[in-house]
């Protein structure tokens, strides 16, 4: 039997995060066989962290604070359009 520490699949930023409650962790439990998906710990390298930074960047330059306010920015009504796209191109029709 070959014994592994578990600890090492998770990164240091997971570990801390694991101390806290979990999000959510005040719901109700879920019926068996349910999984909660209010929470989760993407593996760091699937993260695209630079990718992100770039486009934040450039979306506050573009927009200054707009994208931080609690209506949204302008590109509210492009993002709706694009996943319509994007959802239409898998063969699912979204109404208005």
């Amino acid at each position: 039997m070959v014994e592994v520490n578990v600890d090492s699949f998770f990164s240091e930023n997971i570990k801390a995060a694991l101390k806290n409650d979990p999000p959510g962790a005040w719901m109700p439990d879920l019926p068996d066989g349910c999984i909660r998906l209010s929470s989760g710990y993407p593996d760091p390298a699937l993260v695209p962290a630079e990718e992100l930074k770039a486009a934040v960047a450039r979306l506050l330059d573009e927009e200054q604070d707009l994208p931080l306010h609690y209506l949204g920015s302008p590109r509210i009504a492009k993002l709706k359009q694009q996943i319509q796209k994007r959802m239409a191109e898998r063969g699912i029709r979204i109404l208005d």
